[in-house]
């Protein structure tokens, strides 16, 4: 998962000179909504590959109670990435599990 992640960010490198202030914008991020390009969240996800990789894994975040000695929270239900095609992620709980839904828009 982490080499298809990076493939695809290499495959786009030409879009990552775009993304200064990114980080900002996700950590001056107070609402459960989040918009950015698809090698925007990418970028971000290597930041943290332990965190990419436990909600990939595990959108219930089970396992962050025995992972997470930053108390990190887990604030965002929806992602809209706009480039180069758009589609909406909603974090939804169906039968007491949680998944992401992607919308192509």
């Amino acid at each position: 998962i982490i080499v298809d992640l990076l493939q695809e960010l290499d495959d786009a490198k030409h879009e990552l000179v775009e993304l200064y202030g990114l980080v900002f914008e996700l950590f001056s991020c107070h609402v459960t909504t989040f918009c950015s390009t698809h090698s925007g969240i990418g970028a971000l996800s290597c930041l943290d590959p332990t965190s990419y990789l436990v909600a990939y894994f595990d959108p219930e975040l089970v396992v962050t109670e025995y992972l997470d000695t930053w108390q990190r929270g887990f604030i965002l239900n929806t992602i809209y990435m706009s480039a180069p095609d758009s589609c909406l992620c909603e974090l939804k709980r169906r039968r007491g599990k949680y998944s992401w839904h992607v919308h192509l828009t």
